[in-house]
């Protein structure tokens, strides 16, 4: 419909400074380190279902922030700042394509609406986490990023597998929605191993072959089957991957299908992982941290009976509810003491 700003323009107009350039590379390095078993330290990706509003988000970073202070010999906390949304139909796409969900969608806006609080985040001091969903958008955001994980319905994607075994940083890859053990395997090796592709570099296309990422691993999501964060499940888990890929680990996503998108769960089921992975220290060796989806406001709102008048704007989802930020900060509370 038309033409939009090229990712070399957004990079100038919204550029990366040096210093938070040196601190995502190093927030990237750390967690390759915990992932490879070098670094004790549990990964803890925490943040809204979906990165929006701009202001309730840039409010949850900096009260996320001082807890990252407090914890941060024992938890690295990687802030989830979504900002594509996949749809099992229909639905909000995410302010990547509609940064006001009660307008039309407009891509460039979104861009650098994106871009923007990303880089305020940073400013702020937290490494970044994404959703690798519609892979066009990845020159406008690659830089920022920490941490990208594959999506239940886009694991079984080949250009997704093919684009994050290109990856400098680590990636995370969901068990599908089926919950099906075997394609997750096949997914995790897919983004360790080698490929040539096509691919959008800068404002080109070209040919990548890359060396497959070291740091791609399995996230537990659950799936139509429930749950399967258990004990047994993530064992067979591990027993797929490890001969299979040079770091073997798992992350466990305390959402979506493990607690029946029933977020207040969420510290509940932590609470149960903890108590099994503190009897085997092989086990929680392999186990490297954990998903939340955590907002100002606990629960949901639903935004297709709303108008921008009657939406609550302070931090409270307009997808998948989340676990209140008083609730989040007393998990994490509870897990620092634990691993203390």
């Amino acid at each position: 419909m038309k033409k939009i700003i090229n990712p070399s323009e957004v990079l100038r107009k919204l550029p990366l400074k040096v210093e938070l350039r040196e601190r995502v590379k190093k927030d990237r390095e750390e967690i390759k380190r915990i992932l490879a078993g070098e670094n004790k330290r549990k990964i803890l990706i925490i943040g809204p279902c979906s990165a929006w509003p701009d202001r309730a988000v840039l409010e949850y970073a900096e009260k996320l922030k001082k807890i990252s202070d407090r914890v941060e010999d024992k938890i690295k906390i990687v802030m989830r700042v979504y900002s594509q949304k996949p749809r099992t139909a229909l639905g909000w796409s995410g302010p990547l394509f509609q940064p006001n969900p009660f307008e039309k969608a407009d891509v460039e806006a979104g861009i650098l609406y994106v871009r923007k609080m990303m880089l305020d985040i940073l400013e702020i001091g937290l490494p970044i986490a994404d959703e690798a969903l519609f892979l066009e958008s990845s020159p406008y955001l690659n830089d920022l990023y920490s941490y990208v994980a594959l999506g239940a319905r886009s694991s079984e994607d080949h250009n997704h597998r093919v684009y994050a075994s290109a990856l400098d940083f680590p990636v995370g890859v969901k068990n599908p929605s089926s919950g099906n053990l075997e394609v997750a395997k096949n997914s995790v090796l897919a983004v360790n191993s080698a490929h040539s592709f096509l691919s959008l570099c800068g404002d080109d296309f070209c040919q990548i072959d890359s060396r497959g990422n070291d740091f791609g691993h399995l996230i537990l999501r659950g799936g139509a089957g429930g749950p399967n964060y258990d004990e047994k499940t993530v064992r067979k888990s591990l027993e797929k991957i490890s001969p299979l890929v040079k770091n073997p680990a798992i992350i466990i996503d305390l959402n979506h299908a493990n607690s029946g998108k029933r977020a207040e769960k969420q510290p509940e089921i932590l609470k149960e992982i903890m108590n099994y992975l503190e009897k085997d220290e092989k086990l929680n060796e392999k186990v490297k941290g954990f998903m939340v989806e955590s907002f100002l406001k606990g629960g949901a709102q639903n935004i297709n009976s709303l108008d921008e008048k009657s939406c609550d704007m302070s931090g409270l989802s307009i997808t998948d509810p989340c676990l209140s930020f008083t609730e989040s900060e007393k998990m994490i509370e509870w897990l620092y003491k634990k691993l203390s």
